[in-house]
């Protein structure tokens, strides 16, 4: 958080090159992902840091960079999207989808057969 901080004010150069180094690894890490699940739909970043931190993350277009360095592969990377989810409770959003599933699955009748 304080490196995150200062790095966003300027206010420390080794925290501005530790954050960009935490950035491209951030990147290189969901390119590594990327192709081993093939992604095509879309690979979604949730969480506070990739939001709270979004011009870190287009600072240089790094994030991208990171993630698209895969060498011959970086084609096949290039036709996924990259999304960043910037709703701050994405999390219970999505346990209320799952609990509202539950409930419905939970409230219609068995079909039970004898195979």
């Amino acid at each position: 958080m304080v490196i995150s901080e200062y790095a966003r004010n300027g206010k420390c150069p080794l925290c501005v090159r530790t954050f960009d180094i935490f950035i491209q690894t951030y990147g290189a890490e969901a390119g590594n992902l990327s192709i081993k699940t093939l992604p095509f739909g879309g690979l979604y970043i949730a969480g506070g840091i990739a939001a709270k931190n979004m011009s870190a993350m287009r600072k240089g277009n790094q994030f991208v960079e990171s993630f698209l360095d895969k060498g011959r592969m970086r084609g096949v990377l290039q036709k996924i999207p990259i999304y960043l989810i910037t709703h701050p409770q994405v999390g219970l959003l999505g346990s209320k989808v799952m609990c509202r599933r539950m409930i419905y699955d939970a409230s219609q009748p068995k079909i039970r057969s004898k195979l």
